[in-house]
């Protein structure tokens, strides 16, 4: 099951929201942000699917955090940064997931955890290779 929505960024110099973003779960509205309020013109629209369990996803990759463990998995062709079984994005190599989960590019992490604060290596090298729970 997916859970599809957009991200949006918030870049108004008036927003008390600037710099910052929010996910919206898509439904039957077709402008969620008017629902919301928002003036359209002060946001960037990033369309966002949190991945939260795929039958043909396969790891690949762990790191263990304070905060638990993160892998790479595969689905398809594409290889997405897992935590608590929530894709973080979508990417075209292990190295390009495990990059940017390291610096704190990926869509948020449920809590607001900083992965980039985590010691996260960006080089896949260094993760471990992933051998079942």
């Amino acid at each position: 099951m997916s859970n599809c929505g957009i991200v949006v960024a918030f870049h108004g110099n008036s927003d008390e929201l600037a710099g910052t973003s929010i996910r919206i779960a898509l439904n039957r509205y077709q402008n969620p942000l008017a629902q919301l309020g928002i003036d359209s013109h002060e946001t960037s629209i990033i369309p966002a699917c949190v991945l939260r369990y795929h039958a043909d996803m396969r790891k690949l990759y762990v790191w263990q955090t304070r905060v638990g463990p993160f892998y790479i998995a595969q689905i398809g062709d594409r290889f997405h940064p897992v935590f608590r079984n929530e894709s973080l994005g979508s990417y075209h190599s292990p190295a390009s997931a495990a990059d940017d989960l390291a610096g704190g590019h990926t869509f948020s992490v449920a809590g607001g955890i900083d992965t980039a604060k985590l010691g996260i290596p960006y080089d896949i090298r260094e993760w471990e290779l992933y051998r079942g729970e």
